[in-house]
């Protein structure tokens, strides 16, 4: 598959992932004959995202960095991770680290 056509179905999971299981766009894809996804992955996928956040204090939606977390979630889940608070307890220790990060970048440039 060509590299656009990866990233442009992976932006479309993971706009997906986002809105929440519940939304229309999920059951269209559910319902789709090569859904790469069923209705307990999505599950699953919104449970983790949910918990980071949660654990983050972020609104999993429409917060700061929001997509980022969905899109680990999502590349974990393609790794192979299946239990939501695994995944979830690492999308939150890689948020983690990025703040520090962050943080140690921000104090290196006011030296």
């Amino acid at each position: 598959m060509p590299i656009a056509k990866k990233r442009s179905e992976a932006d479309k999971i993971f706009q997906v992932l986002r809105a929440g299981v519940g939304d229309f766009a999920v059951e269209r894809l559910i319902r789709r004959d090569d859904a790469q996804y069923s209705a307990e992955d999505w599950s699953c996928m919104e449970l983790a995202l949910r918990m980071a956040c949660q654990a983050l204090s972020r609104d999993p939606k429409n917060g700061e960095h929001s997509d980022r977390a969905a899109r680990m979630v999502l590349t974990l889940w393609e790794q192979g991770l299946r239990d939501a608070e695994e995944i979830a307890l690492r999308v939150v220790n890689r948020e983690l680290e990025l703040i520090e990060l962050a943080r140690g970048n921000a104090e290196y440039q006011r030296k």
